[in-house]
């Protein structure tokens, strides 16, 4: 167990980066904090690779390559966590960074600040031994990735164009996912290490209808609230057809194995059933 990466770990779930679908809510200077901690934790990263902020908070930093021979790769995470909740349902400290047992506790040692250091690690180790690679390398932190946000402040929207304006076509990306998938809490008869390619993309839908005003003295037969009500009753009754890629298939057929019962034959014929 190596005793400066549980350290970091620990430091930087200790900086409560909350974000907020209001940017006037986020308290910016933990942002900054995390921000200074990287700087202190992995000094290599900053001194040797361009390091570009973008937006409001999120990081952008280029692994130039001297000889580029391939495409650029790129290394995702995001700073930000959800809010804490209830404290009472906490049992250690949610930005306390304990080791308790052999786990970090806190919010973020999951999602996703494990991984944001993972990459640093990697990185500055890399670094250190006088690694130089082929191509390109990107490290991209995203500050908002847990909130909804128009496409002119999302962070890893941002990078994107910014990449994109300057001509940078990505090889390979590589972001937060199933990643290692524990055979206890899924049913599976032992651990899996995932690659996770086939997540479903969001859409966002709105429902508007204008109507006459009243008085609750004098209720008409309907209301504007129960038509739009009976809308998503509709929507949520006719949902968009699904399809399995390849891609998506293959996953499931090397999972089937590892599966029990009824599950087995689901993952090894998911079309069938």
């Amino acid at each position: 167990m190596n005793e400066t990466y549980i350290r970091h770990l620990q430091d930087i779930v200790r900086i409560p980066t909350v974000s907020t679908e209001n940017d006037a809510s986020t308290d910016w200077t933990q942002f900054d904090r995390l921000h200074d901690f990287l700087k202190e934790a992995y000094p290599l990263i900053h001194s040797r690779m361009e390091r570009t902020v973008i937006g409001r908070a999120s990081l952008l930093y280029r692994w130039k390559a001297k000889e580029p021979k391939r495409l650029p790769v790129l290394l995702m995470a995001h700073q930000d966590v959800v809010p804490t909740g209830d404290p009472a349902q906490w049992t250690h400290d949610p930005f306390g960074g304990e080791l308790d047992q052999g786990c970090v506790w806190g919010r973020g040692t999951n999602d996703c600040k494990s991984l944001l250091i993972a990459e640093c690690e990697a990185v500055e180790e890399l670094l250190a031994e006088g690694f130089e690679p082929d191509f390109d390398i990107y490290l991209s932190f995203g500050h908002n990735e847990e909130v909804q946000a128009d496409d002119d402040r999302k962070g890893s929207v941002l990078a994107g164009r910014y990449l994109a304006d300057r001509g940078v076509r990505i090889g390979c990306i590589f972001d937060e996912g199933g990643m290692v998938q524990r055979g206890a809490d899924s049913g599976e008869s032992q651990d899996t290490a995932l690659v996770s390619l086939a997540e479903k993309s969001p859409n966002d839908f709105v429902l508007y209808k204008d109507g006459p005003g009243g008085h609750a003295s004098k209720p008409g037969r309907h209301t504007v609230l129960g038509d739009v009500a009976r809308a998503m009753a509709a929507v949520e009754a006719h949902p968009m057809p699904y399809r399995l890629t390849p891609l998506a298939e293959a996953q499931l057929a090397a999972l089937a194995p590892l599966q029990t019962g009824a599950r087995r034959a689901v993952y090894a014929d998911p079309k069938g059933h």
